[in-house]
């Protein structure tokens, strides 16, 4: 198994084990799991959450934007 489908398993499996029931647990948690993952291979990204949701953020990630620039 190669490098690469090693940290992709182990980072769905991770995905899978943080408890994230909606309206039940925290889905932050979650959300900082992709961050940090994103913070490994050097993506841009965000998180941004509606009013009074903070609890339930959006992990925005940014790959590849000079490629959508030149698309027009």
């Amino acid at each position: 198994m190669s490098a690469l489908t090693s940290s992709m398993i182990s980072f769905l499996n991770d995905l899978i084990r943080i408890r994230s029931v909606c309206g039940i647990d925290a889905e932050r948690l979650v959300a900082e799991r992709i961050c940090v993952e994103c913070e490994n291979l050097k993506l841009k990204y965000e998180l941004i959450s509606a009013p009074n949701q903070e609890h339930r953020p959006n992990v925005i990630v940014t790959a590849g934007i000079d490629f959508i620039h030149n698309e027009k």
